[in-house]
C-alpha cells in the first residue's frame, strides 16, 4: 500500500524529532552532573572575606586611586620610572625588534598602582572592550576606567 506524499511528509518530520529528542536526551545524559559531587561548605570566616570582596562600597571623601601622582622633574631618577625591561619583552629588546622600555614609555610615564605594587611585572590587564585583529591595549584616554 501506497501513503499518499503528505502522510510520508507527516511522518517524516515525525522521525526526525524524535532523532533530535534521542540525540538530546543522549548529550544530556552525558553531561549530567555526577551525584558524587559533594557540595562544598564554606566557614564563616571565608564568607565573610567574600562579603568584604564583594563590597563595592567607598567613601566619597577618600576615593580609590590607581593613578600616582608623580613629580616628573625627577626624570630618571624617580623610583617610579622604569628601569628594567618586563621578561615577556627582553628578549625582542635585545634582537632590537623593540625599543627599550624607556623609550616606549616618553618623559612622562602613566604610572598605576598595580596590584603588586609598582613596577613589578606579570598579571593580567582585564579591559572593556576588544576592537578587533589591530586592537592594542594602551592606556592613553582621555578618560579612565575606575571600578568605583
Amino acid at each position: 500500500m501506497k501513503l499518499p506524499p503528505a502522510v510520508r511528509e507527516i511522518i517524516n518530520y515525525g522521525l526526525t524529532a524524535i532523532g533530535l529528542i534521542a540525540m538530546l536526551l543522549v548529550f544530556a545524559w552525558i553531561t549530567r552532573p555526577r551525584e558524587a559531587v559533594k557540595e562544598t561548605v564554606y566557614t564563616k570566616e571565608q564568607l565573610e572575606e567574600v562579603k568584604k570582596l564583594r563590597d563595592v562600597s567607598f567613601d566619597p571623601k577618600k576615593p580609590l586611586r590607581y593613578h600616582v601622582e608623580v613629580d616628573y622633574s625627577k626624570g630618571k631618577t624617580a623610583p617610579w620610572y622604569p628601569k628594567g625591561e618586563p621578561p615577556i619583552l627582553k628578549e625582542m629588546v635585545e634582537k632590537g625588534e623593540l625599543p627599550p622600555v624607556a623609550e616606549r614609555v616618553g618623559p612622562e610615564p602613566c604610572v598605576e598602582h598595580g596590584r603588586d605594587g609598582i613596577g613589578q611585572y606579570g598579571g593580567s590587564w582585564l579591559r572593556l572592550n576588544h576592537l578587533g585583529v589591530g586592537d592594542r591595549c594602551t592606556y592613553t584616554t582621555l578618560v579612565r576606567f575606575s571600578p568605583q
